[in-house]
């Protein structure tokens, strides 16, 4: 892939560490001589500055500590190509943030659910509270003013005994 103002930051920084890594251990690179070898003639400085974040992530050494001198890539640099480079570290990083936003949005859902199952809880609490005491007076209330004389008093006084 050729070096092209409309590509994204992270294509950029893929094919010029890519040219580092690629490049003998005799060649000399330096911004100046490494904007033609990438196909980008008119952006030696942007070119430099992709250098420059090279050197600072540690993909590449320069010979001079400023950034200033020729670049040399080093193992990092190449198993970080290797693998995806900053293409995939892009993908990588997209695809962990839209994670972490599904877990927080399952964790929203289901603090909702967790808030309307304590409310249906709370409402059923009260109705089995209101019946317990309903229960509770309608057997007070039979207790001492019964209807007829055969009313059972407790309902399982309903059920027929067996005749000996």
């Amino acid at each position: 892939m050729d070096y092209k103002p409309d590509l994204s930051p992270e294509q950029k920084l893929n094919i010029v560490l890519q040219k580092v890594v690629n490049a003998s251990r005799d060649d000399i690179l330096h911004s100046v001589n490494l904007t033609p070898l990438v196909g980008a003639d008119g952006y030696e400085k942007e070119i430099f500055e992709i250098l420059l974040k090279l050197l600072k992530d540690g993909y590449v050494t320069s010979t001079n500590y400023s950034g200033h001198g020729n670049y040399v890539s080093n193992f990092d640099g190449r198993l970080f190509i290797d693998n995806g480079g900053y293409v995939a570290k892009a993908l990588k990083d997209a695809n962990d943030a839209l994670l972490v936003q599904l877990e927080i949005d399952r964790r929203r859902t289901l603090d909702v659910l967790l808030a309307t199952n304590s409310t249906r809880l709370n409402v059923l609490t009260w109705w089995l509270v209101i019946g317990a005491f309903a229960v509770v007076a309608w057997q007070i209330f039979l207790y001492f003013y019964p209807v007829h004389r055969d009313y059972p008093y407790w309902i399982w006084e309903t059920i027929p005994k067996e005749k000996p």
